[in-house]
């Protein structure tokens, strides 16, 4: 998972506390709970959620971004993704200013700022009503805009994880929720508890075998060794110009945006 780029799959990390709180909330909703009932007992529960869990950077990052959606649905309002990340990261350096300077914290909120901001622009404008398209887009550009952190502190690069993402993460929702309902399970139904074990076993075998199959690829790995600030620097405005021209004022027809950016893609 770790050579693969995959390793924020088993972490308990902002992606999971995403999940249970949706969740959560969804299923409160369907049940017939009110909506501010609804909001409160799943922002309740996140909270409890990082406390649980050592209240980490990228739990309380998603815990408090989350529970600002709730309350912009309460309230009526509009959410933004890039505000909402934007008062976590002050309320998170005002508690601890250090964490600028921790890989985990630099991660964690690039790529929430990456989809927020170039991500949904280019899926807006290139790939309004093509789901894997714009898949492919927000995780290309997540990589992109991580990729001088991950150079720095990991020395290296798995090309091969930006495709590994887009069949994982998917996965990861449904089996953090069926691992929960295995644990319910085990007290109540252990025949149930068997049969959501064995389903697990069967999903982390095939994640296991596809990380096996990309290490057996050329490149899989790619050492870069760490970069230099001025490597930093250049490759920072040029990801800034690039971004620059591919969202610029454009007056071509929307198809021919398309076919191009999947040529360049490709």
């Amino acid at each position: 998972y770790r050579r693969n780029g995959l390793a924020h799959l088993l972490a308990i990390s902002g992606l999971h506390t995403g999940f249970l709180g949706l969740a959560l909330y969804r299923l409160l909703r369907r049940m017939g709970a009110g909506l501010w009932a609804s909001a409160l007992s799943a922002a309740l529960f996140l909270g409890f959620y990082a406390l649980l869990t050592g209240a980490d950077t990228g739990v309380l990052r998603s815990g408090l971004m989350l529970g600002l959606g709730f309350l912009a649905l309460c309230l009526g309002r509009s959410y933004d993704l890039r505000s909402a990340a934007s008062l976590a990261l002050f309320l998170l350096l005002l508690r601890s200013p250090l964490q600028l300077f921790q890989c985990g914290f630099q991660l964690s909120f690039l790529a929430v700022f990456a989809i927020g901001g170039p991500g949904q622009e280019l899926v807006r404008r290139y790939a309004a009503k093509r789901k894997i398209l714009a898949a492919l887009i927000q995780s290309l550009t997540v990589f992109l805009v991580t990729l001088p952190v991950i150079a720095y502190w990991f020395f290296s690069l798995p090309p091969y994880g930006i495709l590994l993402n887009l069949l994982v993460i998917p996965m990861t929702g449904a089996l953090l929720l069926l691992g929960f309902v295995l644990l319910a399970a085990a007290f109540a139904a252990p025949p149930l508890a068997l049969l959501c074990g064995q389903i697990l076993h069967l999903a982390l075998g095939a994640q296991i075998l596809l990380c096996r199959l990309a290490a057996c690829l050329p490149f899989h790995r790619i050492l870069l060794g760490r970069p230099r600030g001025w490597q930093l620097a250049v490759y920072s405005v040029c990801l800034a110009l690039g971004f620059r021209l591919l969202l610029g004022r454009d007056s071509r027809p929307k198809e021919k945006r398309q076919r191009e950016l999947r040529r360049v893609l490709l």
